[in-house]
């Protein structure tokens, strides 16, 4: 692993990156990884903090995610799946976001590259009533 000029320069693994769990938890100070069905990511949370706790260095690192997302017109359209995402309304994605945090993950990274819808519009849409309503 190179040396940073600078130890405060924190490491954020993405994927596994051919390590372990363990070793990520070790050496990174947070972990972006896939998405994956809920119940899957649930587990591999689980993992990860308890892995951060096994290195006795602090109690929670920040485990974070990609989702591709394609929000729709109608807000309660129900998800169907796309490549690493859904489309849906803003409603469903209010839910698995919701869900998301539940289970331990604390960032969600929004890609709108298959949206078909203009960005902007999806922005604006997330910003006024998805993210005021999440805790």
């Amino acid at each position: 692993m190179p040396r940073a000029a600078q130890p405060n320069i924190p490491l954020l693994v993405v994927g596994r990156s051919q390590q372990s769990i363990p070793w990520i938890a070790e050496h990174g100070q947070a972990w972006i990884t896939y998405p994956r069905p809920l119940q899957f990511q649930a587990q591999i949370t689980a993992a990860w903090q308890a892995a951060v706790k096994e290195t006795g260095k602090v109690e929670e690192k920040p485990f974070a995610q990609s989702l591709y997302v394609d929000l729709v017109d109608d807000p309660n359209t129900p998800a169907r799946s796309i490549h690493v995402g859904s489309r849906s309304g803003r409603n469903h994605l209010f839910h698995h976001l919701n869900e998301l945090h539940k289970i331990g993950v604390s960032h969600v990274a929004l890609n709108l590259k298959y949206g078909s819808r203009p960005a902007k519009e999806v922005v604006q849409e997330i910003g006024e009533y998805v993210i005021p309503q999440l805790g």
